[in-house]
C-alpha cells in the first residue's frame, strides 16, 4: 500500500473512532461508512444493517449522554491492525477503557472493539464492526459452572418464596380479571357492547378454574320482577345468552333466597333434600326445559346438593351455581367480579339511555328535514319529492318494515291513491293507482278508522285474507317481494299491517310481526308531518289553478296583441309603399318625360358634333385651313353632353328603381314553396350575373331543410328580395376578386356563395352568406336606409336594400345583417309563424 493511502486509512479511522464515542459531531459520518455496513455493539439491542441505522446508534449515545450530563474519557489501547496484501481492505482491534463521569457517578468499564475498512471508490469505509465486554470467569469458557451457580441461586430462592407467590398470584389473578372487565366496560360504545363483558366475565372464571354449574345475572326490574341471563355456554367464542322474565310471586322460595341476598350482600347456600326439589319444581316455572333437566339430573344422583353462590349489586346478583363445596377463593372471586360488572351495567345504562337520547335527536332531525323540505314547497308536484324524502328518513332510521305506503283517502267515493316504497331497494314507486277500501275486512277497518280520526291501527293479515289481498293489489304493485307466495291461498305467511291516519289519508307499515311502540310512535309523527305537507299541497293546488287560469289569460291577449301589432305593421308597411307609389306615379309624370327630352337630345346633339366635325374636316381640307381651337371646343363640347346623358340616365334609373319600390304585386299571401322559389331565383340572379359584363365563377352551395314545406309569401315580391341580395353578394365578391388580382396570393381567393334555410323555434329562417370582403362597422348602420350605396359612379341607386327590407318587414319578418370586415357577410331573413 501506498504511503497516501496508508495515511487516508488512518485519518479515516480515528475520525470515525472520534464520532463513534462522541468526542466529535456525527457530520460527515456517511462519508466513512459503508451504507450496508453491520455490526453489534456491547448491549443486546446494539444490532445495526444499515448506514442509517448505525447514524441513529451514534445519535441515541449522544442524546444519552447528554441527558444525564456525562463526560467520557477513553484510554485506547491498539491490539492488533492487519491490511490485505491487495491494500483494500483494512482490520483494527483495540482494547478500549472507558471512564464515565458525572455530578452523580462515576464509572470505569473495559471493552474490546474490532472494525473492518474497505477501500471503495477511492475511499476508506467502515464495512463492520464488533463491540464485546468480557466476562469475569475464568477457565469456564461456556460459563457452565457460572450457569451451575446461578441455577442453585434461584432454585433456592424458589423453593422460599413459592407458597408466597402461589397466594399472591391468585389474588392478582382475581385483580387482573376484575380489571380486564373493567378495561371491557370502560370500552363499551354502545349497549350490545354488554355482551362483551359478559363473555369476558365468564372467560375470567373459566381461567380461575371457577368449575360451575352455571353462571347467571339477574337484573331487578321496576315492575316487580326480575330478567336472567344465562351465560354458562359459550360457543365458538361468543356468547350465548338466554334472557327470562321471573315473576318472583310465583316463585317464593326462590324469591326468599333473593331476599336474604339483598340484605347481606354476599351469600353461599347449600340446599339438600326437600329444600332441593322444591327449588327445582320453581324453577320449572320460571324456565321449564331447564326446569326439566335440573329434576332429572336430582333424580340421576348428579345433584345431591346445590351450592348457589349470591353476590349483590346495586341493579341486581351475580349467581354462580355448584354441585360441591365452591372453592375458598369464591368469595373474593364473586365480590371482585360482582363489583366490576356492577360498573359495566352502570355504563350500559348509561350508553342505552344516550343511544335512545341520539336516536330520539335523529328521530326529531329526520323529521325537521321533511318539515322543512314542506314549508319549501313551492309547486303541488313537490309533494312526491316530499313523500320519497319521507320515505328515506324512515328507512335510515331503521325502522325495518317490509315495505311503507302512502293512501290519500277519497271520502266520497271511499278509494284510496296508493303511493308505495320497496324498502328493499329503497326506491320510491310514484302513485300506483286507485283501490277501493270497502271490497276487503281490513281496508273497511282503515276506511272507518280514518273517517273516525284514530290515531292507529293494528291489523293481522293472514291465511284467506292476506291472498285475496294480495291477489287484489299484485296488479297494482307487481314489485312486492315475494308475491306469488303471499297470493297462494295454502300460504302460512303472516304479516301485521299499521295505518296511521291523518286529514287526507293514512300512513302504512307492513312487518313480520307486531310493530313496538317506538316503531309505531315514529309512524306517527311521520304521518303527522305529512298531512301538514298535504295541507300545503292543497293550498298550492288552489293557487297553481288560479295562477295558470290567470297566464292562459295572459298569454291569450299576448297573443292577440301580437297578432294586432303585426296587423298594423303590415298595414303601415302597405300604406308607405302606397303612399310612395303614388309619390313616384307623380314623379314619373313630372320629370320622367323631361328627363327623356334631356337623354334624348344629348344623345342626339353628341351626333350632331359628329356631323360638324365632318364638316369642318371638308372645309379644312378644302380650303387648306388648320382650326385646331374649334376642333377642341368641340371636344369640350361633345363631353359636357355625354356626361350630360351619363348622369340623365342615372336619373332615369333612380325614378324606374322608385316606381319599382312602389310597385308590388296583388298584395295577397299565399302558401309558396320557399326551397322552390329560393333555389329558382339565386339560380336566376347567378345566371343573370354571368350573362351581364364582369362575370365571375362562383362556388353555389345549398343547405336547404326539407321541413319547412310551404310559407305564407307574396311571391313576386319576395323573390325580388332573393334577387337583390344575391346581387349584391355577387357585386361584393366580384370586388374582393378585382382587389385580389393585384394581390400576390389572388390565387387562393375562390367566391363562393352559401344559401340555408331551415326553422327554429317554429319561424323559418334564410341565410345568403358570401366570402367577400365585408362590411366595415360605420358602413353597416347605413346600408338599409333609402339612397344609400357604396358603388361607385352611376352603377347603383341606394334602394336595393332599403326595398328588400320593406318587402321583408311586409311579410312579418325582419332582416340581420352579421358581417366580418375581410372575411365575408351572412343576411339572415326571419319569418314569424304565419307570416
Amino acid at each position: 500500500m501506498d504511503k497516501q493511502k496508508e495515511i487516508a486509512l488512518n485519518e479515516a479511522y480515528d475520525k470515525l473512532m472520534a464520532i463513534s464515542t462522541n468526542q466529535i459531531p456525527v457530520d460527515g459520518l456517511e462519508e466513512l461508512v459503508d451504507p450496508e455496513i453491520m455490526g453489534y455493539g456491547t448491549t443486546v439491542d446494539e444490532e445495526v444493517h444499515d448506514l442509517e441505522g448505525y447514524i441513529q446508534l451514534i445519535k441515541a449515545q449522544e442524546e444519552q449522554a447528554r441527558a444525564a450530563g456525562l463526560h467520557f474519557n477513553f484510554d485506547r489501547t491498539l491490539v492488533h491492525k492487519r491490511i490485505s496484501a491487495e491494500g483494500d481492505i483494512a482490520v483494527f482491534v483495540e482494547n478500549i477503557i472507558a471512564t464515565v463521569q458525572s455530578d452523580q457517578i462515576e464509572n470505569q468499564f473495559t471493552f474490546r472493539f474490532s472494525a473492518v475498512m474497505e477501500f471503495k471508490q477511492g475511499s476508506w469505509k467502515l464495512i463492520h464492526w464488533h463491540g464485546s465486554i468480557p466476562g469475569d470467569t475464568e477457565n469456564d469458557t461456556w460459563h457452565v459452572e457460572e450457569w451451575q451457580r446461578e441455577k442453585e441461586r434461584l432454585e433456592k430462592l424458589v423453593a422460599e418464596q413459592t407458597t408466597d407467590l402461589l397466594q399472591k398470584n391468585k389474588e392478582l389473578e382475581i385483580e387482573a380479571a376484575s380489571e380486564r372487565m373493567r378495561a371491557v366496560a370502560m370500552g363499551m360504545q354502545k349497549p350490545d357492547d354488554i355482551m362483551l363483558v359478559i363473555s369476558t366475565l365468564r372467560k375470567c372464571l373459566a381461567d380461575l378454574q371457577v368449575d360451575s354449574l352455571a353462571v347467571v345475572i339477574l337484573i331487578d326490574n321496576e315492575d316487580g320482577t326480575m330478567t336472567q341471563w344465562d351465560i354458562t355456554e359459550i360457543e365458538k367464542g361468543e356468547l350465548k345468552l338466554f334472557q327470562i322474565h321471573m315473576d318472583l310471586k310465583l316463585v317464593p322460595t326462590i324469591a326468599g333466597y333473593y331476599e336474604n341476598a339483598e340484605k347481606q350482600s354476599f351469600v353461599i347456600y347449600e340446599i339438600t333434600g326437600e329444600k332441593l326439589n322444591k327449588l327445582a319444581q320453581e324453577l320449572q316455572i320460571i324456565d321449564k326445559q331447564n326446569g326439566q333437566i335440573f329434576q332429572q339430573a336430582i333424580k340421576d344422583g348428579v345433584i345431591s346438593k346445590f351450592f348457589p353462590v349470591v353476590k349483590k349489586f346495586s341493579h341486581g346478583f351475580l349467581e354462580i351455581d355448584f354441585n360441591k363445596k365452591p372453592p375458598q377463593e369464591i368469595e373474593t372471586i364473586a365480590t371482585k367480579m360482582g363489583n366490576a360488572f356492577e360498573q359495566s351495567y352502570i355504563r350500559f345504562l348509561d350508553l342505552q339511555k344516550a343511544e335512545q337520547q341520539t336516536y330520539e335527536s335523529k328521530v326529531e332531525a329526520s323529521l325537521e328535514r321533511v318539515r322543512g323540505i314542506a314549508a319549501a314547497m313551492n309547486h303541488s308536484d313537490d309533494l312526491r319529492q316530499i313523500a320519497e324524502a319521507m320515505f328515506k328518513e324512515m328507512e335510515m332510521l331503521k325502522i325495518n318494515p317490509l315495505r311503507y305506503g302512502l293512501g290519500m283517502i277519497n271520502g266520497e267515493t271511499k278509494e284510496a291513491e296508493i303511493w308505495a316504497s320497496n324498502v328493499d331497494d329503497g326506491s320510491y314507486l310514484d302513485m300506483l293507482g286507485t283501490l277501493s277500501l270497502t271490497w276487503h275486512p281490513m281496508l273497511q277497518k282503515v276506511l272507518d278508522a280514518w273517517e273516525a280520526q284514530h290515531q292507529e291501527v293494528i291489523y293481522e293479515l293472514k291465511g284467506k285474507e292476506l291472498s285475496d289481498y294480495y291477489q287484489k293489489v299484485g296488479p297494482i304493485n307487481p314489485n312486492i317481494p315475494n308475491l306469488e307466495e303471499l297470493q297462494d291461498p295454502d300460504t302460512d305467511i303472516e304479516q301485521f299491517v299499521s295505518f296511521f291516519p291523518f286529514k287526507s289519508g293514512a300512513l302504512y307499515a307492513f312487518t313480520n310481526g307486531e310493530p313496538g311502540e317506538d316503531g309505531k310512535s315514529i309512524l306517527k309523527r311521520f304521518a303527522n308531518v305529512f298531512e301538514q305537507a298535504h295541507i300545503r299541497y292543497d293550498d298550492l293546488q288552489i293557487a297553481e289553478k288560479q295562477a295558470r287560469l290567470i297566464r292562459e289569460e295572459r298569454d291569450r291577449l299576448e297573443i292577440a296583441l301580437k297578432e294586432l301589432e303585426a296587423t298594423q305593421d303590415q298595414l303601415v308597411q302597405q300604406e308607405k309603399l302606397a303612399s310612395l307609389g303614388q309619390l313616384t306615379a307623380g314623379i314619373a309624370h313630372e320629370i320622367k318625360n323631361p328627363l327623356n327630352f334631356v337623354n334624348n337630345f344629348s344623345e342626339l346633339s353628341v351626333e350632331l358634333i359628329d356631323e360638324a366635325r365632318e364638316e369642318i374636316k371638308e372645309i379644312n381640307s378644302k380650303f387648306n385651313i388648320q382650326n385646331l381651337e374649334l376642333s377642341d371646343l368641340l371636344d369640350d363640347i361633345e363631353t359636357n353632353l355625354r356626361k350630360i346623358h351619363e348622369h340623365g340616365t342615372r336619373a332615369d334609373s333612380i325614378v324606374k328603381s322608385m316606381l319599382e319600390h312602389s310597385r308590388g304585386g296583388s298584395g295577397k299571401m299565399e302558401p309558396t314553396d320557399l326551397n322552390g322559389l329560393v333555389k329558382e331565383f339565386v339560380n336566376l340572379s347567378f345566371h343573370g350575373m354571368r350573362a351581364g359584363k364582369n362575370p365571375i365563377n362562383v362556388d353555389m352551395e345549398f343547405d336547404l331543410d326539407d321541413s319547412i314545406g310551404d310559407v305564407p309569401l307574396i311571391a313576386e315580391d319576395f323573390s325580388r328580395v332573393i334577387i337583390n341580395l344575391c346581387n349584391n353578394a355577387f357585386d361584393a365578391m366580384r370586388e374582393k376578386l378585382n382587389s385580389n388580382d393585384q394581390a400576390p396570393n389572388s390565387k387562393d381567393y375562390k367566391p363562393k356563395l352559401t344559401v340555408r334555410t331551415y326553422k327554429k323555434n317554429q319561424a323559418t329562417f334564410i341565410e345568403i352568406e358570401d366570402n367577400g370582403p365585408g362590411i366595415s362597422p360605420d358602413i353597416k348602420e347605413k346600408i338599409l336606409q333609402p339612397f344609400f350605396t357604396t358603388k361607385k359612379g352611376t352603377e347603383g341607386t341606394g334602394l336595393g336594400l332599403s326595398i328588400t327590407n320593406d318587402i321583408i318587414k311586409a311579410h312579418g319578418g325582419f332582416l340581420e345583417v352579421s358581417t366580418n370586415q375581410h372575411e365575408g357577410t351572412c343576411l339572415t331573413i326571419k319569418l314569424s309563424p304565419g307570416g
